[in-house]
């Protein structure tokens, strides 16, 4: 089966109340391709309100590039990122100001800008065999949800 209907096939078979849980979907989503993939995806989330550094773990081999897509909590702030990092060099798109101007943010792979009073900015600062460390600086007020996609390329 293609890797795309292995995804729809997962996604049918979940009751009607996981269907309507964003966890339970990428749950699903993540089995297929990590099956799909030998262990070199990982699709995952998790949320941050604070500074300082998050271990996510769980990961199952050391990622050589990890993609987040983050969006600022409530969502009605409409603020956005879409961010690469490989723990040497971090990057995003997004946007902010309430959803009023797009920038590139370099050295963050995570930019949530409210305003210039209220941020929440993270990037990888280590990999380990089994996940990775963000390491998040917040000004002011500032909650995000994001989900990354943790990559293991080959000879990486």
């Amino acid at each position: 089966m293609a890797l795309g209907t292995e995804i729809l096939a997962a996604l049918a078979a979940l009751s009607e109340a996981d269907k309507g849980n964003i966890t339970k979907c990428w749950d699903a989503i993540g089995e297929v391709i990590s099956g799909e993939m030998s262990s070199g995806v990982k699709i995952g989330w998790s949320s941050r309100d604070a500074g300082g550094d998050q271990v996510i773990t769980g990961v199952g081999y050391q990622s050589s590039l990890i993609i987040f897509l983050a969006a600022d909590t409530p969502y009605s702030n409409r603020n956005w990122s879409v961010g690469f990092d490989d723990g040497a060099v971090a990057m995003s798109v997004l946007n902010h100001e309430n959803g009023t101007l797009t920038g590139v943010k370099i050295g963050e792979s995570i930019a949530i800008d409210r305003v210039l009073a209220n941020q929440l900015m993270g990037h990888v600062t280590a990999i380990g065999a089994d996940g990775f460390t963000i390491t998040w600086a917040l000004t002011g007020a500032a909650s995000l949800y994001f989900i990354y996609l943790a990559v293991k390329l080959p000879g990486g």
